[in-house]
């Protein structure tokens, strides 16, 4: 398994990212797990040496053009 270092930087943009984002209509946590998911897409773009570019469709896009989803699940262990 390859860990990555999160970093108070990646935390910091995640939380600014999801203060602009607000709730989205029908949010089961009423927007508060959207930082969560924004630490995703910082974790994976960095373990995947991808350029982050958050749309409707994809939030990476790899070296070779390839388009990423990502999908964070918080858990507690």
């Amino acid at each position: 398994m390859q860990q990555y270092e999160i970093t108070k930087d990646m935390i910091k943009n995640s939380v600014l990212k999801s203060n602009e984002m607000g709730e989205l209509s029908g949010s089961l946590l009423e927007g508060k797990g959207n930082a969560w998911g924004f630490l995703g897409e910082e974790v994976a773009a960095k373990a995947l040496n991808a350029e982050r570019n958050n749309t409707y469709d994809y939030d990476l896009v790899l070296e070779d053009g390839s388009k990423v989803e990502v999908k964070t699940q918080r858990v507690s262990s």
